[in-house]
């Protein structure tokens, strides 16, 4: 395998006969024999932090392609996805002497279900007047499409209600008593999983997966001899939602609409009274008392202090309801048994998670709650993974490839695998090509106040000012939070004389789209800008990032794992809040330099990276950057650096 990777990535190699904009990086083909070494052994696993500019997506295609057995590639983003499927593997392709076959999968709810879209045209119930508009054209994708996919329906929102009435549930699938199960989406996906050489999934599909599995249920990914994690920093919050806990009154909602849009029609009920209306409202009303005890705000709570007795009587009488509906179904004639049947297993489990709130003594767990638009959510979320992740991926035993950009925090892996439970593991770090002291500065003002002072935006602001006049706009200002960027949005909003673009006035495809189209424009954005989004050609200059991202110690997830450590006898601050926060600044800052070609400026307006002793593991995790605190050294810096002299040409 070693000597066919040295064919492909070497000088004069596969990818330089096909590519000629290709460019040799030694670490790219140290990075792809590690991943090759640890295919060989049945319990490898490789943690591989490559610095951007490594080729980690071919490193690690490559190794993947020519080992000969099915391999899962699962990332974090589904722009990654996109990338690998559209770009990365046609052209590994190429230059392969027998192509590889890969599929994309997604979860479930991506893809049209025939059967409820046949029951939703015979008796279709819209949302809203734009969902009815939008209608004519679903229809005509419907009958054309060959995928089910709705990523091909460009035109239909994410806030559209339509595609819930028609999308695939596993709660009222059918499986093979399905009269359109012979030309069922999913199962033509399952089958070319199944036959797939790479398979690329998400995290998300992925635990849900493993989470089926481990009850017995059909899987939805095929076997594999070997599984990569991109985007690797991201595994951690995914694995504590799929190992947790949660219900949500728009659970609640969506499993009732479900059975109200089954509802007989009015030829079969021959003027019968359908008797679970009355029922169904009845539980309705019943998850609306239960939801609401607990908070009437905005955002994630603590749970157990507002667990009291009203709330307690109130689940008490929403379990009664929920069992009352159990009953009625048996006495409603008109219901086939499959989904009798299927109903009560949904309603059993509603109720199975509620009792386990009601118990609430696990003291491995974080108690916490959501409040959203469609209501609340409720959530125990397991506060320590570390015992419980290795099991997951390794079931059955496999070697397994960890990487992404940013794993590390100061010079170590330490916080990153003591986390996942994953210690022995090889750790490498292949660093980035780019010549970071020529191609970025950073700028660390000492004059701004403490972030917590009241003046802090205020400063803040004027600095930001000085900044994008001196990048021309072309600037990402990153915040740690919406009152963060609620507080510049309404200082900037007249004080620059650039385009000002806010996350949450579009969404965000939108967004990217604009500022790249809009050269001289700048971007006001808060946590989930800084990662994930590449902004190709001239358009970024500058990345301003007014604090260093510590979570919220008021969160309540976070505050449950800061308890556990310090309980524990460890330094939560040291051990846990700030290389969580060096692993997040890393993705920020690297929103900057993508390609050899590229060059701007990172502002950090937190005086505490320099003034505070632990600021040292923050400097010591970012690029080699020249660091400055004069606003004269960026002028400089950027003279005659304008346009697309700047950021001519953006590889990715």
């Amino acid at each position: 395998m070693e000597r066919v990777i040295r064919e492909y990535l070497e000088p004069g190699g596969g990818l330089c006969r096909i590519f000629p904009q290709y460019e040799y990086r030694p670490e790219q083909l140290r990075m792809a024999l590690d991943i090759a070494a640890t295919f060989q052994s049945p319990d490898g696993v490789l943690v591989a932090e490559a610095g951007t500019g490594t080729g980690k997506s071919m490193a690690y295609l490559i190794p993947a392609a020519v080992m000969g057995r099915t391999v899962i590639i699962s990332t974090g983003t589904k722009n990654l996805q996109e990338q690998l499927i559209h770009k990365d593997i046609p052209l590994l392709n190429r230059i392969l002497d027998k192509p590889v076959r890969a599929v994309l999968v997604k979860g479930r709810q991506n893809y049209l279900c025939r059967r409820r879209w046949e029951m939703f045209i015979g008796q279709p119930e819209f949302d809203s007047v734009r969902d009815k508009k939008l209608f004519e054209r679903v229809r005509v994708w419907a009958a054309g499409t060959a995928t089910g996919d709705r990523a091909e329906m460009d035109f239909l929102p994410d806030t559209s209600g339509l595609w819930r009435h028609i999308c695939s549930r596993r709660d009222d699938c059918l499986g093979g008593r399905c009269t359109h199960f012979s030309a069922c989406f999913l199962l033509r996906l399952r089958i070319a999983a199944q036959n797939a050489d790479l398979v690329i999934a998400n995290h998300h599909l992925f635990f849900a997966d493993a989470t089926l599995r481990r009850g017995g249920a059909v899987s939805a990914l095929p076997d594999t001899e070997a599984i990569i994690f991109d985007e690797a920093h991201l595994l951690e919050e995914v694995v504590t939602q799929f190992l947790g806990v949660h219900i949500g009154y728009g659970d609640i909602i969506d499993f009732l609409d479900m059975i109200r849009r089954w509802k007989p029609k009015r030829r079969e009920l021959e003027g019968r009274e359908w008797g679970l209306a009355g029922v169904l409202g009845t539980v309705e009303e019943g998850a609306g008392l239960f939801f609401k005890q607990f908070h009437s705000g905005e955002g994630r709570f603590e749970l157990i202090p507002r667990w009291n007795d009203e709330a307690d009587r109130m689940a008490t009488v929403f379990l009664e309801r929920l069992a009352h509906l159990e009953k009625e179904l048996d006495g409603e004639g008109l219901i086939p048994e499959e989904f009798r049947g299927e109903w009560k297993m949904m309603l059993r489990d509603f109720a199975g998670r509620i009792r386990f709130f009601q118990i609430h003594d696990d003291s491995g767990m974080a108690w916490w709650g959501e409040h959203a638009p469609v209501g609340n959510t409720i959530h125990a979320s397991p506060i320590d993974i570390s015992a419980e992740f290795p099991g997951i991926i390794r079931t059955p035993l496999r070697p397994v490839i960890l990487s992404s950009a940013t794993l590390s925090a100061g010079d170590t892996f330490a916080f990153f695998v003591d986390r996942l439970g994953i210690n022995g593991s090889m750790l490498e770090t292949y660093p980035s090509p780019f010549d970071y002291p020529s191609q970025g500065i950073l700028y660390l003002p000492d004059h701004l106040p403490d972030p917590n002072h009241l003046d802090f935006y205020d400063r803040c602001a004027e600095e930001i000012v000085s900044l994008v006049d001196i990048s021309e706009g072309r600037a990402f200002i990153l915040t740690t939070s919406y009152s963060g960027l609620n507080s510049l949005r309404t200082r900037l909003q007249d004080a620059i004389d650039y385009p000002l673009l806010v996350q949450g006035d579009a969404p965000k495809h939108r967004l990217i789209s604009d500022f790249t189209r809009d050269i001289h424009s700048v971007l006001l954005a808060t946590i989930s800008f800084w990662q994930g989004v590449d902004v190709p050609g001239e358009a970024l200059s500058a990345v301003i990032i007014d604090k260093l991202p510590f979570a919220s110690p008021g969160d309540p997830m976070t505050r449950a794992r800061i308890d556990h450590l310090n309980a524990h006898g460890g330094n939560a601050f040291i051990h846990y809040q700030v290389p969580a926060a060096v692993m997040m600044l890393k993705q920020g800052v690297g929103r900057l330099i993508r390609s050899r070609s590229d060059r701007g400026l990172v502002a950090v307006l937190d005086h505490r990276i320099v003034r505070r002793q632990y600021g040292r593991m923050f400097l010591d995790s970012l690029p080699p950057f020249r660091q400055t605190s004069s606003l004269d050294d960026l002028r400089t810096f950027f003279t005659g650096q304008t346009g697309r002299e700047t950021r001519a040409a953006h590889s990715g």
